[in-house]
């Protein structure tokens, strides 16, 4: 009973973590694409996106997708300038 507790602590902390991973991805992009001259406001529907194990920060807003940048494993973001056809 004890290591099914434990085990869902470690699940909730990993989630946990992710999600301020992610909140910290979308910041790096959001920085990049302003100090890039971003003249679109994005949304709050912005979000990043995991494809074939790569991570991608998508950036919209209500006309649709603005920019998209690639999270490295590094951490760091590239703006790409063609997007994979799912998030176009």
């Amino acid at each position: 009973m004890r290591d099914r507790a434990h085990r869902t602590v470690i699940s909730r902390h990993s989630e946990r973590a992710e999600a301020i991973a992610n909140a910290e991805f979308l910041q790096r992009a959001l920085t990049a694409y302003f100090r890039d001259g971003g003249a679109h406001l994005p949304s709050k529907q912005s979000r990043v996106v995991v494809l074939n194990g790569l991570k991608y920060v998508h950036l919209v807003n209500a006309n649709g997708t603005i920019a998209v940048y690639r999270v490295d494993c590094l951490g760091r973001v590239k703006q790409l300038s063609r997007p994979p056809k799912e998030l176009a």
